[in-house]
C-alpha cells in the first residue's frame, strides 16, 4: 500500500508536538509497516522553512521513509476541478485554498490512503489516520 502524508502528521514529528507528535509517529510506523510513505511536492515547500538547505530536509524525510513523488497533469487537473466545485457551490477562499486541494487530489491519484488530521480531506479521499 502507499500513503501520502499532510504536512501537519510530519510537522508534529519534526517539531515534538506535544499532543500530536506520539500518535503520528506511530501512525507512520504502522502504514510504513504496511507500505510506503510519499509526499507531494508541496507537503515538501511547506516543510522546507524547517531546513538550512534541501539536503538536510531530505536526510529527515528519509529517516521517516518519506519519499517525493511529482504531480501529474491528472492530478493537478482533478484538484482544479474540484477547487471550481468548492467555489461554484460557495465555498470561502478563506476557509481553503487550492493547495488543500492539489494535496487532495495527489493522495486520491498516487495513494490508497491520506494520513493527515485535517478533517476537510475526507470529502476527497480515504483518510487514514484523524485524531
Amino acid at each position: 500500500m502507499t500513503f501520502s502524508v499532510d504536512t501537519n502528521v510530519i510537522l508534529d514529528i519534526l517539531l515534538a508536538d506535544p499532543l500530536h507528535g506520539l500518535p503520528s509517529k506511530r501512525t507512520l510506523e504502522e502504514a510504513t509497516a504496511q507500505g510506503q510513505l510519499i509526499i507531494c511536492p508541496l507537503v515538501y515547500a511547506e516543510l522546507a522553512p524547517l531546513f538550512p538547505n534541501p539536503q538536510n530536509q531530505d536526510e529527515a524525510l528519509g529517516k521517516m521513509g518519506i519519499r517525493l513523488k511529482p504531480f501529474t497533469k491528472k492530478t493537478l487537473h482533478l484538484a482544479g476541478t474540484w477547487w471550481r466545485n468548492y467555489l461554484t457551490k460557495g465555498g470561502k477562499r478563506k476557509e481553503r485554498i487550492l493547495v488543500d486541494f492539489l494535496i487532495a487530489a495527489f493522495a486520491q491519484e498516487t495513494s490508497h490512503a491520506l494520513i493527515t488530521r485535517d478533517t476537510f480531506f475526507q470529502r476527497y479521499v480515504e483518510i487514514f489516520y484523524l485524531s
